[in-house]
């Protein structure tokens, strides 16, 4: 903190009288209203807490009786001047006076009111002349009242109630006389309700569910007890139809589904039902995919499904294929030990022939919608074959570009050394680049091409190393929008670990853009960061070759240091560091608040 020659001063003005605002414990002096604020603890408002205008005014108090001063006491402890106003000792009125009603229906004598005492009127209702205090009205007769405008009952008669009822029927009539009940009684598939309201009895006579009726709202569901035959045609037109029978019978050869779809292809055909497995109730079938899906025109043989499909969707990620037991019409030495889902055409990954090789030679489906395909062959000899999975005893690979297949190795090619571990071998001998090639033509918006490298820890979702290229439309599924998300963007990523990018050995790591000669950041051996060019401001660097000693760093549009700050010299020492109307910082000998 400053002091000795350190000057402070607080905000202050000689033109306005009251500061606008200060902030919380802030001092300003006002030279036009000789007033001394104080901001408020919320910053919200100023308090005067004195000034010159207060001991001017305390320092001309007198006990004389003088104008526009503080009244002072004599030395007897008297005040001079005049007093006015009520004495605070009286306890009666001057005059008492009367409280009274009179006129309308109500009167109440006078009582005196002195100021000291309370007053009570005893009011009562003025008489009405041919009214007599009574009950009126009985079981046969109701009450008549004339009533005033005011309120006021004026007179009372009695009128004689009508207390026969009569009724007449299909067959049959009556007449109910006052007090007995009336009772309304159903028949066959007729039925009747009575409920109570405020403006009597409702009574509600309708059908019940034995008996057809075009329009069921009311009644709900209905049900005929007795078989039923209709001679002509049946048209049903709501959404489901339920039939809870054990046998049904058609004279129908062709059983029609899905006779609505006939605009587009747009929904799925089929037939399932349901079994009990003993834990759960599951659902099997074959089905049709309509033109939503991804393999539209494909059959599914399904089993265990644990969703029913009422919906008419199925969710055919979630099926389990079912085996088809029948005679295909191969040969022995060929046995297939899952369901196929279809006959794959030669131009989609076949045996490379436009028919069979012979007598039980098999075509699989590589489709990518239905799970994994499992075909146990004893022997298969063929030029080329695209299969999602193949489990074999033994294959015959003659394309030449292939040289073996042993267990979890595939070798391209040849290597100058033996690689141990390896999952694929590419090897080539040529005097120009050589490639693996992944693409991806899909122009989507989350159209990309991946390889992963994964553990016996990881998931599709956590523990695993990406290197891929975005698509040329490509949006990203995150919030971030970084630079993992643009299109067609490279990448190289880790996901639910740590990515670590270094040499194993004494060498460093250059970063090159642009194809340039020399390095944008070289990591150097011994673990010094260098930089090609150096980093401006904007980029985390100081913008500045060099600092006074002792001085404070400022941002700007580079760094900058103030003069240096003082040592053992008390001039400066004592200094304080302001800043000015430019917002540079500077070193000064005053601390002032301003003007307001």
């Amino acid at each position: 903190m400053a002091i000795s020659n350190t000057k402070i001063q607080i905000k202050r003005s000689s033109t306005t009288n009251i500061p606008s605002g200060l902030n919380p414990g802030e001092l300003a002096y006002s030279f036009a209203s000789n007033t001394l604020f104080l901001g408020n603890t919320t910053g919200t408002g100023v308090v005067n807490i004195g000034g010159y205008l207060y001991t001017s005014t305390i320092d001309a108090a007198t006990a004389a009786n003088t104008s526009n001063t503080l009244v002072k006491r004599g030395s007897d402890g008297s005040f001079a001047g005049q007093l006015y106003g009520t004495a605070n000792l009286a306890v009666a009125l001057a005059a008492p006076q009367n409280f009274s009603i009179s006129g309308g229906d109500i009167t109440a004598s006078a009582q005196s009111f002195q100021g000291n005492n309370s007053v009570t009127l005893s009011a009562s209702l003025n008489s009405i002349s041919g009214l007599t205090g009574g009950v009126y009205g009985s079981t046969t007769s109701v009450p008549v009242l004339g009533i005033a405008a005011n309120g006021r009952v004026m007179n009372v008669t009695t009128a004689t109630i009508a207390t026969s009822l009569y009724v007449a029927g299909n067959t049959g009539v009556a007449t109910q006389s006052g007090g007995n009940t009336l009772t309304i009684t159903g028949n066959t598939g007729i039925v009747t309700s009575v409920t109570s309201n405020t403006n009597g009895a409702n009574v509600v006579i309708s059908t019940d569910n034995t008996i057809a009726r075009t329009n069921t709202t009311s009644v709900g569901p209905q049900t005929i007890s007795t078989d039923l035959t209709v001679a002509g045609n049946l048209i049903v037109t709501g959404t489901q139809t339920f039939v809870n029978t054990s046998t049904v019978q058609t004279n129908d050869s062709l059983i029609k589904l899905a006779a609505n779809n006939n605009v587009a292809d747009v929904i799925d055909i089929g037939f399932y039902g349901g079994s009990n497995t003993g834990v759960s109730v599951q659902y099997h079938g074959l089905i049709r995919e309509g033109s939503g899906g991804s393999s539209a025109g494909n059959f599914y043989l399904f089993k265990n499904l644990a969703t029913d499909p009422t919906g008419n969707t199925v969710n055919y990620a979630s099926l389990t294929k079912a085996s088809l037991v029948a005679d295909l019409g191969l040969s022995s030495n060929v046995s297939l030990t899952t369901g196929v889902s279809g006959v794959l055409p030669v131009a989609n990954g076949g045996t490379g022939t436009t028919t069979s090789t012979g007598t039980g030679s098999v075509v699989l489906n590589n489709g990518a919608s239905f799970g994994t395909q499992t075909v146990s062959i004893p022997s298969l000899n063929v030029s080329t074959l695209n299969v999602s999975t193949l489990n074999v005893t033994t294959i015959n690979v003659t394309t030449t570009y292939v040289n073996a297949i042993s267990t979890n190795t595939v070798n391209v090619g040849s290597l100058t050394y033996n690689a141990s571990g390896a999952f694929v071998v590419f090897g080539a001998n040529s005097n120009t680049y050589q490639q693996v090639v992944a693409e991806n033509s899909n122009t989507g918006t989350q159209a990309s091409v991946d390889f992963i490298v994964s553990t016996i820890a990881s998931s599709d979702t956590n523990l695993y190393g990406d290197f891929g290229i975005n698509g040329p439309n490509f949006t990203g599924a995150g919030t971030n929008n970084g630079a993992l998300d643009k299109a067609n963007n490279v990448y190289l990523y880790s996901q639910g670990t740590d990515l670590a990018i270094g040499t194993n050995s004494l060498n460093p790591i250059h970063f090159v853009v642009n194809d340039s000669a020399t390095d944008a950041m070289t990591i150097q051996a011994n673990g010094v960061v260098a930089l090609g060019t150096a980093l401006g401001t904007t980029y985390g660097g100081t913008g500045a070759t060099s600092f006074n000693t002792n001085g404070i760093v400022y941002g700007g549009s580079s760094l900058g240091s103030t003069a240096s700050a003082g040592t053992s010299d008390q001039t400066w020492s004592n200094q304080i560091l302001t800043v000015t109307n430019a917002g540079v910082p500077v070193w000064s000998t005053t601390m002032d608040g301003g003007t307001f």
